[in-house]
């Protein structure tokens, strides 16, 4: 409910409850109000601006309403792939306006492998942001459009599991110069530190580990992991807790290694209280499985 619609609802409930009471500021015994007008009078005007300001609250959630269920329709996505391939996973982030996913209420697709995972909601429990991920058909270099719309039935699924992740094979590891090496394997993927995403398309983990022995280091991996088996990983080096002893500036090369491949490697100066994304030019995340080069276009209008 918008600020306009709140003042004018306030207008109809004070001027309903001054009905009720035979007119507004305390009538007397002979019908008569602290300002000498009559309730009769008080009564009838009150009447007219209850009217007007029913008519005024219709109009202004009528107004709403069609404007809420306009962009629900008008709801997509479009992705594109400069590769190209069958069942490319993709993820995208979308804001909503308060109203267009009421609470109870999810957002569907027209293809079959689409999720939808509601962050967070406006006062009302509508959702305000969700990440939507999905594996679709892609032409290389062909935009194609999603359409989307919101259900009450939500679809189902059981999520992608650590131990989905565990079953790829998938390994990693960040080393800091001589500081030491932090490495994942098999077993490290059943602990993540959070779960930030969890859906049958896509989940996606956090996990963290200590760089050797140095008390300010700490290496972290956000992994997404899709259903069909591919992996996207974005690892980090931070330096930045604030109530440790002697925190000072590391300085060493800092590689990211995946599945014995080594993926990004560079020489780095960390000051404390920094961290630092092991990504370069346009190579944002790293991939097991193949990086499948998806580009998401939202319906900004």
């Amino acid at each position: 409910m918008n600020f306009r619609l709140n003042k004018t609802a306030a207008a109809v409930t004070q001027a309903l409850a001054c009905l009720a009471l035979a007119g507004c500021g305390g009538a007397g015994g002979d019908g008569t109000d602290s300002q000498g007008s009559t309730a009769g009078t008080s009564g009838g005007s009150t009447g007219q601006n209850v009217a007007g300001a029913v008519a005024a609250a219709s109009e202004t959630r009528t107004a709403s309403a069609a404007a809420v269920t306009g962009t629900a329709a008008s709801l997509r996505l479009d992705v594109m792939s400069a590769a190209g391939g069958s069942m490319l996973p993709f993820t995208a982030g979308q804001a909503l306006q308060q109203g267009q996913v009421p609470s109870g209420s999810s957002v569907v697709a027209d293809i079959p492998n689409f999720q939808f995972v509601v962050k967070n909601r406006w006062p009302d429990g509508s959702a305000k942001f969700a990440v939507m991920s999905g594996r679709t058909d892609l032409t290389a270099s062909t935009w194609k459009t999603i359409g989307l719309s919101v259900s009450s039935t939500p679809a189902g699924g059981t999520a992608v599991s650590t131990a989905d992740l565990a079953a790829t094979g998938v390994t990693a590891s960040i080393q800091f110069g001589s500081f030491g090496t932090a490495a994942w394997n098999a077993g490290d993927w059943g602990t993540p530190a959070q779960t930030v995403v969890s859906g049958p398309e896509m989940s996606a983990f956090t996990y963290r580990k200590p760089i050797g022995s140095d008390a300010h280091l700490v290496a972290w991996l956000e992994v997404r992991a899709y259903k069909g088996g591919r992996v996207e990983v974005m690892p980090w080096i931070e330096n930045g807790y604030l109530l440790v002893p002697n925190p000072t500036s590391k300085s060493g090369t800092a590689t990211f290694t995946l599945d014995g491949t080594q993926r990004f490697s560079q020489s780095l100066n960390l000051l404390n209280h920094q961290r630092a994304v092991l990504a370069s030019g346009t190579t944002l995340t790293h991939w097991h499985g193949g990086d499948p080069q998806v580009t998401p276009r939202h319906n900004t209008a």
